[in-house]
């Protein structure tokens, strides 16, 4: 089977966290975002989750093509003299696979340190949520749902997010009768053993400056 990158060039990096700073971390940082390291970096990954664990195009032997899309700064990067691979930092990186005719979006957050860098796979599509929401979802929202459907599975408990999008984009909204800034609305596709399930997700500011959420749609609260 013919695996092959064909678009090395990464596209332009909407941040939508901390920018990268100007000077020379900010110029190495740029750098490495565009090297053939990482692209090969972000190619792997995306080939481990499409064949791997979503099974997606296991047959397909045409080139493949990874295209950076969304980066978010979450520590500043640090390099060394002479080593184009930051020692430290990290950052969010959203990516797309494109592959026999169809493109699947992946997400991942990249840690570096002692010259290495780990890309710690997050869940595929266009989620907004960041780590630690994912947790929360997934902990106290996509396990509950999973748990309570009636479909025997004998001991199969496994459970995938396979594809997340953006059913409603930020907006102001009203919430219980009042009018509430950057509510924004999800859905999430998962599979439980072979069984597909989708959740809806609300999401709004909360008072203490991270995000409140509730698993239905915004429309119901």
């Amino acid at each position: 089977m013919r695996v092959s990158i064909f678009a090395l060039a990464a596209a332009a990096m909407l941040a939508s966290g901390p920018s990268l700073a100007a000077g020379s971390e900010g110029a190495a940082m740029e750098q490495y975002l565009r090297s053939k390291h990482y692209m090969d970096r972000l190619f792997k990954l995306g080939i481990y989750w499409d064949r791997n664990v979503l099974q997606r195009q296991v047959q397909c032997e045409e080139q493949y093509g990874v295209e950076p899309t969304t980066f978010m700064l979450l520590d500043p990067p640090q390099f060394e003299p002479g080593n184009p691979v930051p020692t430290r930092g990290i950052w969010q990186q959203r990516f797309r696979l494109s592959r026999c005719g169809e493109t699947a979006t992946y997400n991942a957050i990249a840690v570096a340190k002692d010259g290495n860098v780990d890309l710690q796979p997050q869940v595929p599509g266009e989620s907004r949520a960041g780590p630690r929401l994912i947790k929360d979802l997934y902990e106290q929202a996509v396990a509950v749902e999973s748990a309570n459907m009636s479909e025997a599975q004998g001991d199969c408990k496994k459970v995938l997010v396979t594809d997340t999008w953006i059913s409603l984009p930020p907006a102001p909204r009203v919430l219980g009768g009042q009018t509430i800034d950057n509510v924004w609305e999800e859905e999430w596709s998962m599979d439980r053993c072979g069984t597909e399930f989708q959740m809806s997700f609300c999401f709004k500011p909360s008072a203490q400056g991270g995000v409140d959420w509730a698993p239905r749609n915004c429309n119901s609260l």
